[in-house]
């Protein structure tokens, strides 16, 4: 059917490309799931310092979860507690 549809002929070959998945923003900033963890946190700690006040807060939550979903199940809630 698809080789119908693109209009090419039913006895030619085709060659099946599977192309990796893009990577978020933040597995390009930080490496991904499969980086080195100390890597990573060096490069969220240098991140951090350069963003404006409550952006480094939010990369850490976003590393954070980086590690998280690493694991074969994760629960995450829709909330945080922050004792400050």
């Amino acid at each position: 059917m698809a080789k119908k549809k693109a209009g090419v002929g039913a006895d030619e070959t085709i060659e099946r490309m599977v192309l990796p998945k893009p990577k978020s923003f933040f597995e390009q900033m930080l490496g991904g799931p499969d980086a080195d963890a100390e890597v990573q946190v060096q490069v969220a700690k240098r991140l951090q310092a350069a963003l404006p006040p409550g952006f480094g807060e939010l990369l850490g939550d976003a590393t954070q979860l980086l590690q998280l979903f690493k694991e074969p199940a994760v629960t995450v809630l829709p909330y945080q507690i922050r004792i400050k």
